[in-house]
């Protein structure tokens, strides 16, 4: 079960249930900005242009 947020703990599902409501963050990866950012972009949009072109031949 998925708890509805930390903003007032227990949340309702918790509750309901009668269980302890752990709501964790989502774990993000780094984000990618400017410049490499940009050329991470270029880079993924090549492989796809590429994929294309062995997928049509």
């Amino acid at each position: 079960m998925r708890c509805e947020g930390a903003d007032n703990p227990p949340c309702r599902r918790c509750r309901n249930a009668g269980l302890d409501c752990l709501f964790e963050k989502p774990s993000r990866e780094a984000t990618l900005t400017g410049e490499a950012g940009l050329e991470r972009i270029r880079s993924l949009e090549a492989h796809v242009a590429e994929i294309k072109t062995t997928q049509t031949s």
